[in-house]
């Protein structure tokens, strides 16, 4: 309504809103009021439409999980997984980290994949890495071995006494 009624005029009533392409009606039109019509949410990189919109409520938007990202923004209801070789161990990202292979010497590198960054390990017995770098531990050859965790070579086998190349328990 636009004018209010008198004894010598009548009242003048307003078309409705219409709530356009990207809005939703936030409140609903009464006798003596227009609808409420607002801009939809729209997700932001590293999250993603976890509820859609209705005519009568706006989408809602969730943080991609850790191990996943979302490039840009946009109202998507996937976020992509991490490859091999990144990782992500926050929410709500727009990218993925670079996994850090490099160990020193003895250590290789594990577990970056995912949510985790992984860490540097051991070298177990019969697997050497002589040094630092992104290499992996490498298994002794024949005629080597190795008994001790985070070894940088292998030992050569002397005499009828020794066990197989892989064996973690020889005698020199």
């Amino acid at each position: 309504q636009t004018s209010t009624w008198s004894a010598t005029t009548d009242r003048t009533c307003q078309k409705l809103t219409t709530c356009l392409d990207g809005q939703y009606e936030k409140t609903a039109a009464t006798a003596t009021s227009d609808r409420v019509c607002v801009d939809l949410t729209n997700c932001d990189a590293g999250w993603r439409q976890d509820v859609a919109k209705t005519s009568t409520s706006d989408r809602v938007c969730a943080m991609c999980a850790q191990g996943q990202y979302k490039e840009s923004a946009g109202n998507s209801p996937l976020c992509t997984p991490c490859e091999t070789g990144e990782f992500q161990n926050w929410r709500g990202q727009s990218d993925c980290k670079t996994c850090n292979f490099f160990c020193a010497k003895g250590s290789q590198h594990k577990g970056c994949s995912g949510s985790e960054q992984g860490q540097c390990v051991k070298c177990t017995a019969g697997h050497f890495k002589s040094a630092d770098g992104d290499a992996p531990c490498v298994k002794c050859l024949a005629g080597t071995a190795q008994s001790a965790p985070a070894s940088t070579s292998c030992a050569v086998c002397v005499g009828q006494g020794h066990l197989a190349a892989d064996a973690t328990n020889f005698k020199f």
